[in-house]
């Protein structure tokens, strides 16, 4: 990971909306991270206290 945001949304129509932006060096390093323990230790947390949507891109 090269880089990693996290912020709070603009658009408070929808109460507090948390964003985070992650940058990887290339899709190789990409899906490492996706399938780390850690990662998956994070989104299991994260799906117990939280709603979420998850977006992936790349340019």
């Amino acid at each position: 990971m090269v880089e990693w945001t996290v912020a709070l949304s603009t658009d408070t129509r929808k109460g507090r909306i948390i964003i985070e932006d992650g940058a990887f060096a290339d899709a190789e390093s990409f899906r490492d991270w996706r399938s780390s323990e850690h990662h998956r230790k994070v989104a299991d947390r994260m799906a117990e206290i939280a709603d979420w949507w998850v977006g992936d891109h790349h340019t």
